[in-house]
């Protein structure tokens, strides 16, 4: 039993570093959506209200951070055991950045999603932060968390 415990306080450790640079890698992959489509569509506006730009400005530092922290450790002791708070920050961030929308002209982009305003079947606001539309065929249920109900309703009609 302790052989067991001692692999898997070796094997562990990777398995958190190697989720890390996954999460790292959506990230970034959801920072690199939002620019191409700012490219695309100049007049693509941020959509948060206050508590959301509350939790980011929080969240964004301590993300940096520990990443920056996780990375000194690992080089100087070879220590992986600082990407377990990094993984955990990237998890929040991936989770809550699912709830940023930008609205443009015609396009919505929600979290890395890009919707058409024009195609959306059916919006209905069940309940006061909920959001459930129809676009094509499929029903989509989000969250209004960080998202400035008012504005979204005078980009989605």
């Amino acid at each position: 039993m302790t052989d067991f415990m001692k692999a898997l306080g070796v094997i562990l450790p990777w398995i958190v570093a190697i989720f890390s640079a996954y999460l790292l890698v959506v990230i970034a992959g959801f920072f690199g959506g939002i620019i191409k489509y700012k490219k695309k569509d100049p007049t693509l506006k941020l959509l948060m209200n206050g508590f959301g730009y509350f939790v980011f400005s929080i969240m964004i530092p301590a993300l940096v951070g520990t990443t920056i922290y996780s990375f000194y450790q690992f080089f100087t002791t070879w220590n992986l055991e600082a990407f377990n708070a990094t993984a955990l920050a990237y998890v929040a961030f991936v989770y809550s950045f699912q709830d940023i929308f930008f609205a443009g002209r015609n396009v919505v982009v929600i979290g890395n999603k890009k919707f058409e305003t024009r195609k959306f079947k059916s919006v209905k606001y069940p309940g006061k932060k909920k959001l459930i539309f129809v676009y094509g065929t499929k029903e989509y249920k989000i969250p209004l968390r960080f998202v400035h109900e008012s504005q979204l309703k005078r980009y989605i009609k």
